[in-house]
């Protein structure tokens, strides 16, 4: 999955991940060490799914279906990095119970 830039120089983590799933944690926006290694493992190939900072979590979401980080989301190839999930990073259920299916696990 990685390539080479004009000038001949790799770029991109030198593995394979496609496949693979990456799960980030602290990911609130595109200015972060978060992004970046999320932004890294989607060129290599991995499915990314981010966590984020509960206050941060509808902004962030809102944002990225916005079109706020497209710029910052395009990778070497072109393409532009896919977010599968977002999680919410903090405990915001009561009990256990509380806990949606789709979120216990993760």
């Amino acid at each position: 999955m990685t390539g080479e830039s004009e000038e001949g120089t790799a770029y991109g983590l030198p593995i394979d991940l496609r496949g693979k799933r990456a799960f980030i944690a602290g990911v609130a926006d595109d200015n972060a060490y978060g992004w970046a290694i999320a932004k890294a493992l989607a060129a290599a190939g991995a499915e990314i799914l981010v966590r984020t900072w509960v206050p941060a979590l509808n902004i962030f979401e809102t944002s990225l279906r916005h079109g706020k980080f497209d710029n910052s989301r395009r990778l070497p190839n072109g393409s532009l990095m896919e977010i599968s999930k977002v999680y919410p990073l903090a405990a915001v259920y009561d009990t256990p119970e509380d806990v949606p299916e789709d979120v216990k696990n993760k």
